[in-house]
């Protein structure tokens, strides 16, 4: 089975520097929705966002919980969204105003009205991407990627937990070609992943997305 994945191609001036040159490229390919097409996503799909909290509105429920309920932005526009107890009370600390976040969430519609309920987030500045160098020749050896997916399906872990992305750049001539592997080849430990990765002979990296801002 060969490991699915979508693939951006740069010209040779964008390859100079080797991978640190890519983090732009591959921030942008972290998959995050745009909040004005926040209405047209699924429900029970898991969503990314990158968006700042502009202003928040504490609740405690009928039982003394305490939740949030938020309004969140981004470049294309805004969003209500809404931190429920069991999640506020895992990153109730993180919003606050003002705060860039990657939020991971699902979409809620009711009453005619569309919320993006929060399930996650961290701060844009702690958010790691694993990146793995690949030649030609080993990028397209079934064995290889077969090996490459196995080591990245034991770092999976909890799906739920699983949000950090893998990326391999594949280097040939004088051009390389950013690889976003599929959702489910996504990882919960960055460190733990490079370590195994690096054991099984790949050159792999972690980098942060705020190297790309």
């Amino acid at each position: 089975m060969k490991i699915a994945f979508v693939s951006y191609e740069y010209p040779p001036d964008t390859a100079i520097g080797g991978i640190a040159t890519y983090v732009q490229q591959a921030a942008q390919m972290l998959a995050p929705i745009n909040l004005s097409d926040l209405n047209d996503k699924p429900d029970n799909m898991l969503l990314s966002a990158i968006v700042m909290v502009s202003t928040v509105k504490p609740i405690v429920t009928k039982r003394g919980d305490r939740m949030m309920a938020l309004q969140i932005e981004d470049l294309s526009g805004q969003a209500e969204a809404v931190a429920f107890p069991k999640t506020f009370e895992r990153i109730g600390n993180l919003l606050q105003v003002d705060a860039r976040l990657m939020m991971w969430g699902k979409v809620d519609r009711r009453d005619d009205r569309t919320q993006f309920i929060v399930e996650d987030a961290e701060p844009v500045d702690d958010v790691r991407m694993v990146m793995v160098e690949l030649g030609p020749q080993t990028a397209g050896d079934v064995v290889k990627q077969h090996h490459l997916r196995t080591i990245l399906l034991e770092q999976r872990g909890e799906e739920e937990k699983s949000k950090i992305l893998v990326i391999a750049v594949i280097t040939g001539g004088d051009r390389r070609e950013l690889v976003r592997l599929g959702a489910q080849f996504r990882v919960q430990d960055h460190q733990a992943a490079v370590t195994a990765l690096m054991k099984a002979g790949f050159q792999a990296s972690a980098t942060s997305l705020v190297n790309a801002s």
